[in-house]
């Protein structure tokens, strides 16, 4: 468990190393050096550490997933809570600053692959925007979102030729909610359709009328 404490900090480092984040790591630093000073009534006073899980869980689900991450260095009681949130969010856009256009790109897959594989508990709810190329990782993140079995899922991408959808996607028979701007869509055999699915939304893509009829199906 130290370990994992350990990488996940080193993570964040690498990840948004800026002026930010250090105030934010300075800031705690700070707190902690005057809390030694502070009457021990004062330190049994931490409301917001306390609060119930389920509030944390409505809290951090008000923010985008990147800030919910970034609010589980600040507290041990919050370090786990983003977790579970029931829904992930992730744009590219929020790591657009401060750095080459590379590690910003490289930034983005690490907070994607550290959401995909580090979210323990129900996924209602997977978003992701793109404004950069990510055609190379694009498969394992469908893979590892599959295995999460989502009801609703938004991939929207803003650059470069369009992204395959990968045959595991097609296995989630649960999805009510899908939204895909430029992919190719190409069923595999043994797709059954998905039954409970309410909204199609499907915008510069590329399929033949079969698909697209047993898709609707």
């Amino acid at each position: 468990l130290l370990f994992f404490i350990l990488d996940v900090r080193i993570i964040y480092t690498k990840m948004f190393d800026n002026c930010e984040v250090t105030i934010i790591v300075s800031g705690a630093m700070h707190r902690a050096k005057k809390a030694k000073v502070e009457p021990s009534s004062a330190l049994r006073s931490d409301k917001f550490s306390s609060l119930p899980q389920e509030i944390k869980v409505t809290i951090l689900s008000k923010l985008n997933s990147l800030d919910a991450i970034r609010a589980s260095i600040l507290s041990s009681a919050w370090r786990n809570v983003w977790t579970t949130l029931p829904e992930i969010y992730l744009c590219d856009l929020y790591l657009s600053w401060g750095s080459s256009e590379t590690t910003q790109r490289s930034n983005f897959i690490t907070l994607v692959d550290l959401a995909l594989l580090l979210h323990n508990g129900p996924l209602a709810s997977f978003s992701i925007l793109g404004f950069k190329r990510y055609h190379d990782v694009f498969d394992r993140w469908m893979y590892m979102l599959s295995r999460k079995k989502p009801r609703s899922i938004t991939i929207k991408f803003y650059s470069g030729h369009n992204y395959k959808i990968p045959s595991n996607l097609f296995s989630l028979s649960d999805l009510e909610y899908l939204q895909i701007k430029r992919c190719i869509i190409g069923l595999p055999q043994e797709f059954e359709g998905f039954k409970r699915l309410t909204v199609l939304n499907l915008k510069y893509f590329s399929s033949t009328d079969s698909d697209i009829n047993n898709l609707i199906s």
